[in-house]
């Protein structure tokens, strides 16, 4: 499948990695195209009259969410509907899922600041967003051939065992100790680096401004 068909596309399947790959893609390229339109909009790429959203400037920032969104909506789609091929599930969680998040950034404008504050929306909204997350980017997809295509994984990749993004991150399949044990080394690893970075950031921070 070339990158036109990933991005574009409505048929077929995609693996995690293809999904997550160009999710990024997608995310750097919304977050450019937003960064314009508040030049254009503000001559500041990072106007807090866009980013910070607030109500009394909606006039300013609500076309260029909307625009930042319907930039995004084809390639986004594409890649989800594809994924819930791989997964064997209605394209139509993804479509219900998309409107909610299309309602967050506008919410502001939509919505009294008293019908914010009672956060009527924010569980069933919460529960959805998980859902969608682990149907896209966490789950593997039907194991061989479904009514969309092929496996796009290898064959063996079920196993668990097939290479080091497998067995880090997959969910399904068996590993050996020696895998498990170099997975827990590695986790430990990364929280010693993540902590000891995070660590000496605070401090310089807190140095800088006490």
């Amino acid at each position: 499948m070339s990158w036109g068909d990933i991005f574009f596309g409505f048929r077929g399947r995609i693996n995690r990695k293809i999904y997550w790959a160009g999710s990024v893609l997608v995310g750097v390229a919304g977050f450019l195209f937003a960064a314009l339109l508040a030049y254009l909009a503000t001559g500041n790429p990072f106007a807090p009259e866009v980013w910070e959203r607030p109500a009394d400037k909606a006039s300013i920032w609500a076309p260029v969410w909307l625009a930042y969104f319907g930039f995004l909506v084809w390639p986004s789609t594409a890649l989800a509907v594809k994924r819930l091929h791989d997964r064997n599930r209605p394209v139509w969680i993804w479509y219900v899922s998309y409107a909610l998040a299309l309602a967050v950034p506008l919410r502001p404008a939509l919505v009294s600041e008293a019908n914010q504050a009672s956060g009527f929306l924010a569980a069933p909204f919460a529960f959805l967003a998980g859902y969608i997350f682990f149907e896209l980017g966490v789950f593997r997809g039907t194991p061989g051939p479904n009514a969309h295509g092929d496996d796009p994984l290898p064959p063996g990749y079920y196993g668990g065992d097939y290479n080091f993004w497998s067995w880090m991150f997959a969910l399904e399949g068996r590993i050996s100790r020696s895998k498990w044990w170099l997975g827990i080394l590695v986790l430990i690893s990364v929280m010693i680096a993540v902590s000891f970075a995070t660590g000496l950031i605070l401090n310089n921070f807190m140095a800088a401004h006490p």
